[in-house]
This record gives structure tokens, C-alpha cells and sequence, in this order.
């Protein structure tokens, strides 16, 4: 479950739709913007869904290997 990459990309992934979107279509810049927004409200407000506050320590974590010879990962 990518939730949280998802969460940290979509943001990013609607500031680079809108930058290739032509300067006087200001319409449809805001939809996709206002689009964007909605998706991530929507991750972050099923991210919250999930979260026990009864639990000790960390509750999300993704851990993805790059590169495992050289023990690489995020």
C-alpha cells in the first residue's frame, strides 16, 4: 500500500500538470488544481482513518529498497 508515497507525490504530480498547461487557460488550471487538492484531502482523510491513537509508535511506514548490494533505501 502506497498511501504515503501518494500522499508526498500528489501534490507534486498536480504542480507538474499545471505547468505545462497554457498561461491563459486560468479555468482549467483551476480545476486541476482544485482536482489535485481533492485527492490528496481525500489520502490524507483515509490516512487519518487508519490511525490509532491507542497504539505506541510509528503506524505508516513504507520502506521501498533501491539499490539492496549497496543497502540503499527511503
Amino acid at each position: 500500500m502506497y498511501l504515503l508515497m501518494s500522499l508526498r507525490l500528489m501534490p507534486a504530480v498536480g504542480a507538474g500538470v499545471v505547468a505545462f498547461l497554457p498561461s491563459d487557460a486560468a479555468r482549467l488550471i483551476r480545476g486541476v488544481a482544485l482536482v489535485t487538492t481533492g485527492a490528496t484531502l481525500v489520502l490524507a482523510c483515509s490516512l487519518l482513518a487508519g490511525f490509532d491513537p491507542a497504539l505506541p509508535g510509528p503506524q505508516f511506514l513504507e520502506l521501498h529498497r533501491w539499490n539492496p548490494r549497496l543497502g540503499t533505501s527511503f
